[in-house]
């Protein structure tokens, strides 16, 4: 059972709070944290539909993107719909969790995800933030340098761009005298001491700050570590609002637009006039990023695609660059995915569901513009047959070539079709996730044991340099005894008494260390040992998991390459618009059920009763009708065994 705090634990990771706008007001808007998460449902807007839905499938925490409160409540009545909200919230005790600007802001976040939907390269922010890095510096003891090094790339320090395990290392001596009451890790109390030691530099997001730390107290073998953190002036390049990237190839400015129309599915998009014939490389900044428009001008930007924009902006632009808007809630519509692909990645079994009720916006009514050079620099072009999502009980989708009824059996057969390749999905059960799980934990044990033998090594070497030290006194010694045979004063055979007495003291520092190092070199042996063993018997769990596993897909390969080919001839013969409510549909069910027949009087996937004259209304098939409860798409009985009997 999964805490609710734990579920935006792992959002937060991803999408740290500490990187909101300062107006904005991210995290925890309603409800308990503490209470036990029965589902996760992510949306756009926190509307009171939004709420219903999530009740219909036992979500008791949402994940919006808009923060329902932006600012205090006086009362919290019924006279708006965010004190209506709260109140249905508060009754049905669901938790309300927004992650808004931080979501922009964030190293892939919403805007590098449009960024890889839209096949753009090398994405980095368009306008970094300031203020967001700092140094650490720290000072280790040579022989505990790694175990604290790699401490703190697990903690998230030393990642630079595309690259990660960055850091600065210099050798050097540290110097210090325990004190009473003191537990020092080397030396004696009230001797001074003098050890090797290695300065580490690294840097690390602001918002790690805490568990970079921690990190650092936990790992380092010093009683009280000395380090020193600063804040640096430079700028992150992947956090910031907005993306900037590239394509692979320059393509034609109407092919682009077309292309972004189809994507966002919006009927009609806007842009300024432009002289351009190729767009290679694409700004973009979902909501009102309008702003980033000088920005993107500075970066080399072709286009800039956001969701809205005032109207004098696109004379502002000058079409250098294009200044292209499709929409606030088309641009960040995919925030839905970005949260539930979080939360799965961390969480694989934990119940994640996107909204499939859309939110309520105005529409706004356009004027086909003319385009001068001393008149209107906005241009719309209009896209048909745009996807839409079922956003109320009943979807009309009339069609002159194709009746509800055939509809409605083609989406049955494609359940079905699904169904069946869900099924063979199956029977692998986890094993797929247990053979990855191994084999990254046989990858661990591996660098682990590839330490280990190295710093054995090192160990070898140090007892090998500690022999030839004693053997060099010992020489000295002797060597300064035939020295006092030949003394002239008193002063002479003092000093080579001293030297003698040195030399003694050296060699039994280093009988000390010899012993001390033999200690460590065995223990290590038995560890590399033990290692060695569990690796070994992890290595026969792989490969029965691994053969069991390829016994499974090889029984159903070919099956499930028969049901994919027939699944996609099935999508082919349906229109777009349904077809893509039928995939959001099924993306958010936990049985991946997105048409369900009436069964017993109820929805055939959430059990809920279906009212008579809506019974009567699916018999007619006369509009495609979808269950008010679950969102799922119901169909007549007999159309299934219609359908079922095509397969």
């Amino acid at each position: 059972m999964t805490p609710i705090y734990k579920v935006w634990e792992a959002l937060t990771e991803k999408l740290p709070t500490a990187l909101q706008e300062s107006y904005d007001n991210c995290g925890l808007q309603v409800g308990d944290p503490s209470q036990i998460a029965t589902g996760v449902l992510c949306c756009v807007d926190i509307t009171e539909a939004v709420l219903q839905e999530a009740i219909a499938k036992g979500c008791n925490m949402i994940i919006a993107h808009h923060p329902l409160l932006f600012k205090g409540l006086k009362q919290i009545g019924t006279s708006s719909y965010i004190e209506r909200c709260v109140r249905l919230a508060i009754r049905h005790d669901l938790t309300i969790y927004a992650a808004h600007t931080n979501a922009d802001n964030a190293d892939g976040g919403l805007n590098y995800l449009l960024a890889e939907e839209l096949g753009l390269e090398s994405a980095t922010a368009l306008a970094p933030m300031s203020d967001t890095l700092m140094e650490l510096v720290t000072f280790v003891p040579a022989k505990e340098l790694n175990q604290v090094a790699e401490a703190l790339w697990a903690a998230g320090a030393g990642s630079i761009g595309a690259y990660d395990s960055c850091s600065y290392r210099c050798s050097g001596q540290g110097t210090f005298r325990a004190l009473d009451g003191a537990h020092p890790f080397v030396g004696e109390i009230g001797q001074l001491h003098v050890e090797p030691e290695e300065r580490l530099s690294l840097t690390f997001p602001a918002y790690l700050q805490r568990q970079v730390e921690k990190a650092l107290l936990t790992s380092h073998p010093y009683e009280t570590p000395a380090y020193s953190v600063t804040r640096l002036q430079n700028v992150h390049p992947r956090i910031g609002a907005g993306v900037i990237g590239e394509l692979p190839e320059a393509e034609p400015v109407d092919s682009f637009l077309r292309r972004v129309a189809d994507y966002f599915k919006t009927d009609q998009l806007r842009y300024s006039v432009t002289e351009k014939t190729a767009i290679k490389r694409v700004a973009i900044c979902g909501g009102a990023g309008a702003f980033l428009w000088k920005q993107a001008k500075r970066a080399g930007a072709d286009i800039l695609i956001t969701g809205e924009a005032k109207y004098n902006d696109y004379f502002d632009c000058e079409g250098a660059p294009i200044l292209c808007t499709v929409g606030h809630y088309e641009s960040e519509s995919i925030a839905t995915q970005l949260f539930a692909q979080i939360i799965s990645d961390k969480m694989p079994n934990f119940a994640v569901y996107q909204s499939v009720t859309a939110s309520i916006m105005a529409k706004e009514t356009t004027t086909k513009k003319t385009t001068t050079k001393k008149s209107t620099k906005a241009k719309e072009v209009a896209t048909p047959d745009v996807a839409t999502t079922v956003a109320s009980p009943e979807a009309n989708v009339s069609s002159a070539d194709r009746t509800v009824a055939d509809k409605l059996i083609a989406l049955s057969r494609l359940q079905e079709t699904f169904t069946k390749i869900d099924h063979i999905k199956t029977l692998r059960g986890e094993l797929p996730l247990e053979v990855q799980d191994l084999e990254d934990e046989i990858e661990g044990m591996e660098t682990r044991l590839k330490h280990l033998e190295e710093d054995n090594k090192r160990q070898v070497q140090a007892v090998a340099t500690e022999k030839a030290k004693i053997q060099k006194a010992g020489e000295r010694i002797e060597e300064y005894k035939e020295q006092l045979n030949n003394v002239k004063n008193n002063r002479e055979y003092d000093n080579l008494s001293k030297e003698i007495e040195f030399q003694g003291l050296e060699i039994e520092l280093s009988q000390k260390r010899i012993a001390e190092g033999t200690t460590e070199i065995q223990h290590r042996k038995e560890r590399i040992a033990t290692l060695k063993e569990t690796i070994g018997e992890r290595r026969v769990d792989l490969e029965a998991k691994q053969e069991e596993l390829a016994r499974i897909k090889g029984e159903t390969k070919q099956e499930e390459e028969s049901l994919r080919a027939e699944a996609i001839r099935l999508e082919e013969g349906i229109e777009e618009r349904l077809l893509h409510a039928f995939t959001r549909i099924r993306e958010g069910a936990r049985n991946g059920l997105a048409v369900v027949p009436i069964d017993r009087d109820a929805c055939g996937g959430c059990f809920n009763k279906i009212p008579p004259q809506r019974q009567v209304d699916l018999k007619l098939h006369k509009k495609i009708i979808v269950c008010e409860y679950c969102g799922r798409i119901l169909v007549d009985p007999e159309l299934v065994e219609e359908a079922h009997q095509h397969n």
